[in-house]
């Protein structure tokens, strides 16, 4: 046997009482359906308004066929909580004639299960004419659904040493636009990096999200994880979260190889400056940092230059000032002995043998003025020779100076005999670095003169 629930009583005994009266009056009506607007699915904080379509079935032969008037209740219970709410219409219309009444506005919540009743009433007797329901149910609120669909890093073969993008994917599944959420990005047991990011529509796919700039300090085999969270009205927490295993190597090292070395002039004078060059190239994949030039003379150090940087395929030329003391055969050797990340020394180093001549004094072309000559090529790029004229034996000393009459570089401090001479500046400062473009100043001095010419570094 059918068990009817209480409410469903209710409605049929108005449905029994509205039929007795019918057969004694002359209105009558009918409710043809009960319905909501929008239609669709009832989610919990869903804002509705009820509609009820009637069409008035009155005696079109007695007093009330024409125009009738008719109140109409609507009544919204919660078979939940036993609670309800009523709203009225009052609405005229002829014999016959179908209309659709509005009720009102209503806000289900909370979520579980609803009925709306809608009687029809004659006026002023309130008699029942017709009742109808329709039972539903008011669904959880809307969420949305965040899932972290796939997780990479740019490149995709990070080198220990070299900076990386961490990029990820979202997609939101849930129900509604997500309006913000957070993303953590995490290597190992470390939080590296934190984002916010814009909404994200049902259904949506956002793969412009990363976190730039990290580096991998060490080669090998990485966690990388990437979790969103702080996002407000999401229902579930699932697939929020990706690992996967980032396998790092390490970097392609450098090769630092010697072409060639030679002086200049090739045939040096005794007493007088020269050049020590050497020409170096990268032959290896990687790009070499800090390198170390060290010159010998007959197996004695007598200098050293550092080179920060040289790209893989660059070639990078060095020199120092040298003055060899007497003439005859000298061994000159230079080394390539230091190098961030090398691990070949195959032709690292070169040695030639100089022959070193005698100061021959042309006593038709005696000296007279000591002078400093203007630089050449000025302006220059990257370095320049600087040539002067010495009357008699003098300490000498050439110092370079920026506009600020900061010294830059000493290319010289030692004693000289009577002659002329020339030194190179290679564009660096004392501690070997480059330096910025801009007018510098070289200053010769001697135990009874000073002279200045300017110099103009271009590049």
């Amino acid at each position: 046997m059918r068990k009817f629930s209480s409410i469903q009583l209710i409605f049929m005994v108005f449905i029994l009482f509205g039929s007795i009266l019918n057969l004694f009056g002359q209105y009558d009506a009918q409710i043809n359906s009960i319905y909501t607007s929008p239609s669709g699915t009832i989610y919990e904080g869903d804002t509705k308004t009820i509609y009820s379509n009637i069409t008035n079935l009155s005696d079109p032969d007695g007093p009330y066929g024409g125009a009738c008037t008719f109140h109409i209740r609507f009544r919204v219970y919660n078979l939940d909580t036993f609670t309800s709410n009523d709203y009225w219409a009052t609405q005229s219309f002829s014999n016959g004639q179908t209309i659709t009444v509005s009720g009102s506005s209503f806000t289900f919540d909370p979520s579980g299960r609803y009925a709306i009743g809608v009687d029809v009433m004659n006026v002023p007797e309130d008699t029942t004419y017709d009742s109808d329901e329709i039972y539903f149910t008011v669904e959880g609120p809307q969420k949305c659904d965040l899932h972290v669909v796939d997780i990479w890093t740019v490149p995709a073969n990070p080198v220990a040493g070299e900076e990386v993008d961490l990029h990820c994917e979202i997609e939101n599944i849930g129900d509604v636009t997500s309006e913000s959420y957070s993303i953590q990005y995490k290597i190992g047991s470390i939080v590296v990096g934190t984002d916010s990011a814009s909404p994200l529509a049902v259904g949506s796919n956002d793969d412009s999200e990363y976190y730039s700039n990290y580096t991998f300090t060490s080669s090998g085999s990485f966690s990388y994880q990437v979790t969103v969270y702080d996002c407000s009205n999401e229902s579930y927490t699932i697939n929020n979260s990706k690992l996967e295993t980032v396998n790092v190597s390490e970097p392609p090292p450098p090769d630092i190889d010697v072409i060639n070395i030679w002086t200049e002039p090739s045939t040096p004078i005794a007493g007088e400056i020269c050049n020590l060059y050497v020409q170096v190239t990268n032959v290896g994949e990687g790009d070499a940092e800090n390198i170390y030039f060290r010159y010998y003379i007959d197996g004695s150090q007598v200098g050293t230059d550092i080179d920060s940087y040289l790209s893989s395929g660059g070639t990078q030329t060095e020199s120092m000032s040298y003055t060899f003391p007497i003439s005859g055969d000298y061994i000159f050797k230079l080394s390539v002995d230091q190098c961030d990340g090398e691990t070949a020394t195959v032709n690292n180093s070169e040695t030639i043998t100089v022959s070193v001549g005698e100061v021959s004094i042309d006593n038709n072309n005696i000296i007279k003025t000591t002078s400093l000559h203007q630089n050449y090529p000025n302006p220059f790029n990257p370095e320049t020779t600087i040539s002067f004229d010495l009357a008699e034996r003098s300490n000498v000393a050439i110092n370079v100076y920026n506009s600020k009459g900061e010294l830059v570089r000493n290319l010289l401090n030692k004693q000289h005999e009577m002659g002329s001479y020339s030194v190179v500046w290679n564009g660096k400062n004392d501690q070997r670095a480059k330096v910025d473009t801009g007018m510098y100043y070289v200053k010769l001095e001697t135990d009874d003169s000073s002279h200045m010419v300017k110099a103009l570094l271009i590049k």
